[in-house]
C-alpha cells in the first residue's frame, strides 16, 4: 500500500462514525474498474470473515 493510501486509511479512522459511514457510502458508489484477478479469492474471504466478525461483535455489544 502506498503512503498516500495509508494516510487515507489513518484519516478515515480518525473521522467520527457518522462521517466514516458517509465516506464509505460514497466510496462504494464510485464506478471502480479493476481486473477480475486483482484481488485473490482468499483475500476476499479473509476480508469478508473479518467484516462479519466485527458485525457480530457490534451486535453482541448492543
Amino acid at each position: 500500500m502506498t503512503a498516500t493510501a495509508q494516510q487515507f486509511i489513518s484519516m478515515f479512522k480518525a473521522l467520527p462514525a457518522n462521517e466514516q459511514k458517509e465516506v464509505l457510502l460514497n466510496l462504494l458508489r464510485l464506478p471502480i474498474e479493476i481486473p477480475d484477478d486483482a484481488i485473490a479469492d482468499e483475500e476476499l474471504r479473509i476480508a469478508a470473515d473479518s467484516l462479519f466478525l466485527e458485525l457480530d461483535h457490534r451486535e453482541l455489544r448492543h
